[in-house]
């Protein structure tokens, strides 16, 4: 995966095993968020059992994201960057 200005995407092997065993487990369309911190690296994500689902759709729980955000990953230096479904 590449951004669109064409740089590689880095994720850690964890976060890859962790989009495998959720959303790569389940009927489409389920999703979660993906966060880094300031080197750019994908070390979270968080799995979205909360958010909308339908075969052709994911809606994320905006409300719980933005909880699990404030609460965990934004006082510890880690941000959004983007989401996967």
């Amino acid at each position: 995966m590449t951004e669109s200005n064409g740089t590689p995407l880095i994720f850690t092997k964890g976060v890859v095993e962790e989009i495998i065993n959720t959303v790569g487990k389940f009927p489409p369309e389920t999703g979660g968020i993906l966060g880094a911190s300031s080197n750019g690296i994908i070390s979270h994500f968080y799995y979205d059992r909360t958010g909308k689902s339908t075969t052709s759709g994911y809606t994320p729980d905006v409300s719980a994201v933005n909880e699990m955000l404030t609460n965990s990953w934004m006082p510890n230096g880690i941000f959004m960057v983007g989401i996967v479904h």
